[in-house]
């Protein structure tokens, strides 16, 4: 049973050490430009999925290659240059 609590301790430690210079250049690319002013809370990975929680907790989800698959904001608009253009 210790086994498994130590292991449970590393997987823990692991998601809280994750920072934004750990995310692909993409998605650290995209967080500077279209969210500037926000402070990150927690970045998490699971199953090549990042996750970004921002202090308003907004949460941006990331694929592997670094591209936005996702934006959950309840309190704070998403910022209009991250919507796709309209066709004329």
């Amino acid at each position: 049973m210790k086994q498994y609590k130590y292991f449970f301790i590393i997987i823990a430690l692991f998601y809280n050490f994750l920072n934004a210079q750990d995310l692909p250049k993409n998605a650290f690319n995209f967080m500077h430009l279209v969210f500037p002013n926000f402070k990150i809370n927690n970045i998490s990975l699971e199953d090549d999925i990042y996750k970004v929680t921002l202090e308003n907790e907004a949460i941006i989800s990331f694929n592997g290659y670094g591209d936005w698959i996702k934006i959950d904001s309840s309190f704070e608009p998403i910022p209009q240059e991250v919507l796709p253009k309209k066709n004329s």
